[in-house]
């Protein structure tokens, strides 16, 4: 666990809830257009143009999904020490080695812990 005082948690809990709300429609915007090409996917004959388009539209989405979680994740720095703050980044390492990605956040559960 990461250890975190009482004052930490909530610092951090302020900061983290602006940002899931900020991203939430955007995890669903890239949810359903990931859903659309696979849609596109089982379509005969598929449709080339279509699924390119999709493609592009999906990479500019988690661009900017990563963009403002490594954004958020600068902001929550300066209230972890350094042991707290290798731990975070290792969780999230993990998780982004699992599959999870940075699209949840997994990792924030185990620092309340």
């Amino acid at each position: 666990t990461m250890g975190l005082l009482d004052l930490q948690r909530e610092e951090l809990a302020k900061l983290r809830a602006p940002f899931n709300e900020q991203m939430r429609p955007l995890r669903s915007q890239l949810q359903a257009k990931r859903q659309r090409l696979m849609r596109l996917l089982l379509t005969n004959p598929t449709a080339q143009d279509s699924i390119q388009i999709l493609l592009r539209q999906i990479a500019e989405d988690q661009t900017q999904l990563d963009r403002s979680t490594v954004e958020h994740l600068v902001t929550l720095r300066p209230h972890l020490d350094e042991r707290q703050w290798r731990l975070m980044v290792e969780a999230l390492d993990r998780e982004r080695h699992s599959g999870r990605g940075m699209r949840r956040p997994g990792p924030f559960k185990k620092m309340e812990e």
